[in-house]
């Protein structure tokens, strides 16, 4: 492990079987898996450890690799600085979020379920809906939603989507015993939605903050984890008239799903035609267990990795043995 003073700066680039410790800025200790404890000055050696010596190493620190680190600091230093009114709604463990609230929307006082409330209401085009703008992926067997909006990931995983006044508002989680009229209790979820399916196919409904969200383990208050006795009645799902329906060979090859949407379905004919299920399964889409596309995260390029040279470097690590060994400090 490593020790440093709050000034101190260090880079750590680790691979399965090594670590080199760079010194950015000040002096920081490294403690081998040993005892030994070994001082890593900025400008002079870094330092490469596996299990069995510590060795001197170039002390260069990738430029690019630094200065991408540096942007992500920037990152976080304004999320801890976000100010306005999200603080005041958000529990605190989510304050963190308030910039990205911030920037997307605005709060409003609405009327909703006899009385006034403050809601988050995003900043999108008309006709938008929540668990559209993204993709679904399998994830410890329930379906996670993989947010493609800059505020999705906070408001799909925490807290409950309410429709009113022909808008929809994204309601803050709760902390506390007594959750009141509307609220959904602190916790992660990874999508609170109902599937439904017919022929070819597969639509979700957003549930509503009090409706049963039916998986494989428990996630929070009103989860409810599936068993052989499940009985569903779709016809009293509060928003099902908002149902997302696509083809289901779309449900893993998008990434926004208002694109393949299917339009004008009524309520009578989702409720004659369509059938419910508490989780996504075989029953739902034929040979589903075979569809190795489920387990996607992106179906984009992914443009923001690790550079090469840093790689390369972690790799190189895991051979180096420099003819100095380092001695430890008195």
């Amino acid at each position: 492990y490593v020790t440093a003073s709050p000034t101190a700066c260090f880079d750590v680039y680790v691979g399965d079987e090594s670590a080199e410790i760079i010194a950015l800025n000040g002096t920081v200790d490294f403690v081998h898996i040993n005892g030994g404890s070994y001082e890593v000055k900025t400008g002079l050696s870094s330092v490469i450890a596996d299990k069995q010596q510590v060795s001197s190493g170039s002390g260069r620190a990738n430029s690019d690799w630094n200065a991408w680190n540096v942007s992500q600091n920037h990152v976080w230093d304004n999320r801890a600085q976000a100010k306005g009114q999200s603080v005041k709604y958000l529990p605190e463990p989510l304050h963190t979020e308030s910039y990205v609230l911030e920037e997307n929307g605005r709060w409003e006082n609405v009327y909703y379920e006899n009385g006034y409330r403050y809601f988050w209401r995003p900043r999108v085009s008309v006709g938008w809906a929540p668990f559209t703008v993204g993709r679904w992926t399998s994830w410890y067997g329930d379906h996670c939603w993989i947010p493609a909006e800059p505020f999705g990931y906070v408001t799909h995983h925490y807290g409950n989507w309410v429709y009113a006044n022909n808008f929809w508002y994204w309601a803050p989680p709760v902390i506390g015993v007594a959750l009141g009229p509307i609220g959904i209790g602190f916790g992660w979820y990874p999508g609170r939605v109902s599937w439904i399916h017919s022929g070819v196919h597969v639509g979700w409904v957003p549930l509503a903050p009090h409706e049963v969200y039916y998986s494989h383990r428990y996630w929070g208050p009103h989860s409810v984890v599936i068993s052989p006795n499940v009985h569903m009645n779709m016809g009293r799902y509060r928003y099902i008239d908002r149902a997302v329906i696509i083809h289901r060979d779309n449900l893993y090859h998008v990434h926004d799903y208002s694109s393949v949407k299917i339009a004008h379905i009524n309520h009578k004919t989702l409720i004659k035609n369509y059938r419910p299920a508490p989780v996504m399964n075989n029953s739902v889409i034929h040979n589903y267990d075979s569809i190795p596309q489920r387990h996607h995260y992106t179906n984009a390029l992914v443009t923001e990795k690790p550079r090469h040279s840093t790689v390369d470097r972690i790799q190189q690590n895991q051979h180096y043995r420099s003819p100095e060994r380092i001695p430890t400090q008195p």
